[in-house]
């Protein structure tokens, strides 16, 4: 017996079974082994293949524009792409041109205006995933476009990071009805965006002529310090004004501070957040011998009960501002907006924000966000790889691209079986049966083997499709 039909046989006990009729080999199939699964003999260590195809529709739109890696969802100027595809691979972009890279083909590319954007790969559970590939360059990671989410909005989870147009938001804290978060609790996820500055102990910072007597403070001049107020280099001055007081800065900090708000929301905003002479960002918090020290003490609900959250912007390209908003829940004010305008509630002044961005709601589960059709949108950062999962559309947004996917399967159980199962509704695969290679189908009561095989015109070598026995064809139709 020669053709496809043989892959109706069992590849093991095939040489003494060849003389077997149709009947005897169905009787054959039906017998369970006493693990109540078919008896295959030994054929155990087969590689599994899938019993159907799966591909990859993917529409990635480009802006055309380069502007702090953000996508203008009212543009008409866009370029867009669409791709369907069956293997793990790359998504290019060059200037405004997106493409599909085989990983094979994976070479340093010399041209400066291609970016690797995302990599399309298999899990180890034979799923399909996202991976991110520019980790060190935070507007090209992954971010999950909220702008999908309509109404229903995102739930914001523990070390979220919220960008609103090119404005980052780190959840640095927040307590619910059933669960409390903290940022020092457990450690973070996303790489890259901490905002602590490690401070090397100030002995070690000092030159021959500064040892011999201790280094002063540029604010108040004195040179003592203490245990709860130490003595550290700050930023990037040198010489004699390098040197700073913890209280001293923290001091001066606060006194920076622009403090807006009522009883369930208050504002703290600095318009620059960075050292006056050599203009080096200042951190939230100084990481110095082992302990940490917070420029910013931040008010909390004094009770254990009162639901609260807690959004601290970071650093952002051109933008030296700071901003930190604790939202408190009264029963009587449960949804506060988010954006540009003087009459939203929590004011986040930035170009790249729109007048009416976004809303934080607080509901019986948890804080959402919604997003209101913001111009440049709102995203939630991604930690790590991204799973594609099947018939659902999934967006991302990298850099100024937009890419939307989903996982398509397609059956490939061939058409007189199809026409058979929509005309009896009687034929269905054995959940019980396990073997890696073989499947096995049931037709009105009696079950038959079947194997994957890629046919010879199939015009794409990945898919697999499935093939039986044409001497039982006659039995199904």
């Amino acid at each position: 017996m020669e053709g496809p039909g043989r892959d109706f046989v069992d590849p093991i006990d095939e040489p003494d079974n060849q003389d077997e009729s149709p009947s005897q080999l169905d009787e054959r199939f039906q017998q369970p082994s006493s693990e109540g699964h078919l008896d295959f003999g030994q054929a155990s260590s087969i590689p599994e293949l899938s019993i159907s195809n799966s591909s990859i529709l993917l529409r990635a739109m480009t802006w055309n524009r380069e502007s702090y890696g953000l996508f203008d969802y009212e543009s008409q100027n866009l370029k867009c792409k669409d791709m369907q595809l069956y293997k793990e691979g790359m998504i290019i972009r060059n200037c405004a041109e997106v493409s599909y890279r085989d990983s094979s083909e994976e070479t340093p590319s010399n041209n400066q205006g291609e970016t690797i954007l995302i990599k399309i790969k298999k899990s180890n559970n034979l799923k399909y995933e996202m991976q991110p590939i520019n980790t060190n360059q935070p507007n090209d990671r992954l971010w999950m476009v909220i702008r999908n989410f309509k109404e229903e909005g995102y739930k914001i989870k523990d070390h979220d990071i919220i960008k609103l147009g090119r404005m980052k938001f780190r959840v640095k804290e927040f307590r619910t009805d059933t669960h409390y978060f903290n940022e020092l609790d457990s450690e973070t996820p996303h790489q890259g965006f901490d905002e602590i500055k490690n401070i090397e102990d100030t002995e070690d910072l000092c030159d021959d002529d500064e040892k011999e007597e201790n280094p002063a403070c540029r604010f108040c001049w004195i040179a003592d310090h203490t245990k709860d107020n130490p003595i550290f280099r700050s930023c990037n001055c040198k010489g004699s004004i390098k040197f700073i007081h913890f209280q001293c800065i923290k001091a001066w900090i606060i006194s920076k501070a622009s403090v807006k708000g009522e009883d369930t929301h208050t504002t703290m905003n600095w318009k620059q957040f960075e050292c006056e002479l050599c203009k080096m960002p200042y951190p939230y918090c100084f990481k110095y011998l082992g302990e940490r020290w917070n420029l910013v003490d931040l008010k909390r609900p004094k009770d254990n009960e009162t639901p609260f959250i807690i959004l601290e912007s970071l650093n952002s390209e051109k933008n030296s501002s700071r901003t930190i908003h604790t939202v408190v829940i009264k029963s009587d004010k449960r949804i506060f907006q988010l954006g540009r305008g003087h009459d939203s509630d929590l004011r986040i002044n930035d170009i790249s924000v729109s007048r009416r961005h976004a809303a934080l709601e607080y509901r019986e589960d948890g804080f959402y966000i919604v997003d209101y059709q913001s111009k440049f949108g709102t995203l939630v950062l991604e930690s790590g790889n991204v799973e594609i999962k099947e018939d659902t559309h999934q967006t991302i947004q990298v850099g100024r691209t937009i890419i939307t996917v989903k996982v398509r399967t397609e059956s490939k159980v061939p058409e007189f079986l199809t026409q058979n199962m929509s005309k009896n509704n009687q034929v269905k695969f054995d959940p019980d049966f396990e073997d890696k290679e073989y499947k096995v189908i049931e037709i009105k009561g009696k079950r038959y083997l079947i194997k994957p095989e890629s046919p010879n015109n199939d015009p794409t070598p990945n898919e697999e499709c499935m093939v039986f026995e044409e001497d039982h064809k006659e039995e199904y139709e």
